[in-house]
């Protein structure tokens, strides 16, 4: 799914005689080219590590309390925690809608303290949500340094009778939903490829010291999914416009889903070709450089390894979600299978190129941290490969998690991929590693929606 534009790179090939100059000026091209990549790999690599590091408090600075959200029905508790300062301990007080200690109608809360080791205090705050459905449904319970009441922190409890369906909205914490995903995402995409190329016997290339080497490549990309069948199982998906009955509560939740999902990409492809002009009528323009009749080249060379090339792709395909796993854990996921089909066009391959994967079984998460992350198995075709290109198994694998937890940016997550493209056999294979960052779309241009906070 992730894939960046640049030029391929033609170093290190051998050459006959009179094509010693070009390869020198050439070489001298891809020399810079290659530094600018490595200072553009350890520039994104330095960027990924930082998002690993806890990102600072803002908004509850000094104040923590979790839960965020909870789902009660009438006359139920929960226990929220909030974390102070033990200098802080002594002066919080605890709000239901703006009332301290709230009452019969919203609801009450009493508190507990436990002093740690560590210079804080943890204060339980045990609410109990009232006899009857309060109007709206939904409570705030607030946590407040009276002394500084900038220092505060809020958690949400939505309120349901007892035997009525319990919709959890959340894509994570006591309110996590099954399916937590809208029915509508799109995100934009940058990030670095580190391609690989295991090329078939090394004898029949042109350039055989261009396979095995490791190519380092920008990414950069746009992508949409949209579920057509079947509505989310998320209270919160105000995109969606489900007014079906959800039952997110189940202990299993299998209902199908029917999505269709696209993308173009800026990207990198390595890929090997044949320069014969009695096996190919219409050799790539990268072959005019090799006098086949020369005698450095023997019978047998007449394949090309294009590495590092740049590409323009775009695809298009359905994928059919047909059975829950881990419905009762923090990371549930659906089986699916899928078709999917494009086109990509590569600079020096000289056409446009048709790849088709017509069937592929996977899982995706749909819930949780990692959420929207996958994995599959496909069989299908990649006329980029001469051997066996009707023939090609594919391994996509796909990684992407909340680095930001409730912070301004958590629209924008990181992601890590792979893609394996192999026939199994004696022709050439490719493996591609990418990682990145993604930018939900609708959050950037929308950042007031009620699905992105």
């Amino acid at each position: 799914m992730r894939k960046q534009i640049l030029q391929h790179d033609t170093t290190d090939q051998r050459k006959p005689p009179n094509c010693k100059k070009n390869q020198s000026q050439k070489g001298k091209t891809g020399a810079t080219s290659e530094r600018g990549s490595k200072k553009f790999a350890y520039l994104l690599a330095l960027f990924l590590f930082s998002l690993l590091l806890p990102f600072p408090a803002t908004a509850e600075e000094g104040l923590k309390i979790s839960p965020k959200t909870a789902d009660l029905q009438t006359n139920g508790t929960i226990k929220f925690t909030a974390s102070v300062k033990e200098a802080d301990s002594e002066d919080v007080t605890w709000n239901v809608n703006a009332i301290k200690d709230g009452n019969t109608t919203v609801g009450t809360v009493k508190v507990t303290k436990t002093k740690k080791n560590d210079g804080t205090v943890d204060i339980e705050g045990t609410y109990k949500a009232p006899d009857a459905v309060p109007t709206p449904p939904s409570v705030t319970v607030t946590a407040i340094v009276k002394s500084d009441p900038t220092k505060s922190a809020t958690a949400v409890v939505t309120i349901s009778a007892p035997g009525s369906a319990t919709i959890l909205s959340s894509c994570a914490g006591i309110s996590q939903a099954i399916d937590c995903r809208n029915n509508f995402n799109a995100s934009a995409y940058v990030g670095l490829a580190i391609d690989t190329f295991a090329a078939s016997e090394v004898n029949q290339y042109l350039n055989p010291n261009d396979s095995n080497k490791i190519k380092l490549r920008g990414v950069g990309g746009v992508d949409f999914a949209y579920r057509l069948y079947s509505g989310p199982c998320s209270g919160a998906d105000r995109r969606g416009g489900y007014t079906g009955i959800l039952r997110c509560g189940e202990t299993s939740f299998s209902k199908p889903q029917l999505w269709v999902y696209g993308e173009t990409v800026h990207g990198v492809r390595s890929a090997d070709v044949q320069c014969d002009p009695q096996k190919n009528a219409n050799p790539p323009s990268v072959c005019k450089v090799f006098d086949l009749a020369n005698p450095v080249f023997s019978p047998d060379q007449t394949f090309y390894i294009l590495r590092n090339a740049t590409s323009l792709e775009g695809f298009v395909g359905a994928r059919y979600e047909f059975m829950t796993l881990g419905s009762n854990s923090a990371s549930p996921a659906n089986l699916y299978l899928k078709s999917e089909g494009g086109f990509v066009s590569v600079a020096g391959a000289g056409k446009l190129t048709p790849e088709h994967t017509p069937i592929a079984l996977g899982a995706i998460a749909t819930s949780g941290r990692f959420r929207e992350s996958f994995l599959d198995f496909g069989y299908g075709r990649n006329m980029l490969f001469s051997t066996n290109s009707n023939n090609r198994w594919k391994i996509h694998a796909y990684l992407t998690w909340d680095a930001f937890g409730s912070t301004p940016i958590h629209v924008i997550r990181p992601f890590a991929e792979m893609t394996v493209d192999t026939d199994i056999g004696p022709g050439a294979d490719s493996v591609q590693s990418y990682f990145g960052i993604n930018f939900d779309v609708d959050c950037l241009f929308n950042p007031q929606a009620e699905y992105c906070k």
